[in-house]
């Protein structure tokens, strides 16, 4: 299993967020963001190898400025 550290964005308030990329050896990944915890995609290969991806995010998943846009409120900001 690897783990990759991405920056993702800067909140507001200055503080940075960043993207966690974890991959098992089968290829299956998950994205997570230290920005409150948000699961930002599900990335699965099919039988030929290709992603599938699942959107996990409700359509807001470029940085942290698309995720304040889109969901006010977040648990855990």
């Amino acid at each position: 299993m690897s783990i990759v550290k991405k920056p993702f964005g800067q909140l507001p308030d200055g503080r940075k967020a960043d993207l966690y990329i974890m991959t098992n050896c089968a290829g299956n990944s998950v994205e997570i963001t230290n920005y409150g915890g948000i699961l930002r995609a599900i990335n699965v290969p099919d039988k030929n190898g290709e992603i599938v991806f699942n959107e996990a995010s409700g359509g807001c998943r470029r940085s942290t400025n698309s995720y304040a846009a889109c969901n006010k409120g977040l648990f855990g900001v």
